[in-house]
């Protein structure tokens, strides 16, 4: 997905205006069957409130630099915050121009009206995973959501034993 235009509503910054973005690659994370089942058709939405998360990403190009590893790392999607995804061929991409190397950060999600997907439609997805590589995404990316980070010296003695007997 490229080239959506997000809008922040004032509810999620109070004090601040409703602004928009311009978000240069998006993977929608949220299932496909989710948000077809929003929607009879088109005009008649099921479930008006439904967000589809969307994680951020930009060309590798320009985002590599931020992640502070080696590229051939973050290319074997072996960092777990960045995924990479490889360059699309012009012939699968629906504009005809195909699309570079993307990066996606985990860090770096939204949500979206599902309408507002919708309405885009085929003028902002371009190209989409398929198979055990778009699971492999998804996996991945609820993986890094759901880790339980230590501290950082978590090896010091605090008084307590984080392994207790058997009751």
């Amino acid at each position: 997905m490229s080239n959506l235009t997000a809008l922040v509503p004032s509810s999620v910054r109070p004090g601040v205006t409703a602004s928009t973005w311009v978000v240069p690659y998006a993977l929608i994370l949220s299932p496909e069957c989710d948000l077809l089942r929003c929607f009879d058709s088109r005009a008649k939405p099921k479930f008006p409130g439904y967000h589809a998360v969307l994680c951020v990403g930009d060309t590798f190009e320009k985002l590599s630099p931020q992640t502070g590893v080696s590229s051939e790392k973050v290319k074997q999607n072996e960092v777990p915050r960045w995924a990479f995804v490889r360059q699309c061929p012009a012939h699968l991409d629906r504009s005809g121009l195909g699309i570079d190397d993307l990066l996606f950060d985990f860090r770096n999600t939204i949500s979206v009206p599902a309408h507002a997907l919708w309405e885009a439609g085929s003028e902002v997805r371009r190209t989409q995973l398929v198979g055990n590589y778009a699971l492999h995404v998804v996996q991945r990316f609820l993986s890094y959501c759901g880790r339980v980070p230590l501290d950082v010296d978590h090896n010091k003695d605090f008084g307590t034993d984080p392994i207790s007997a058997a009751t």
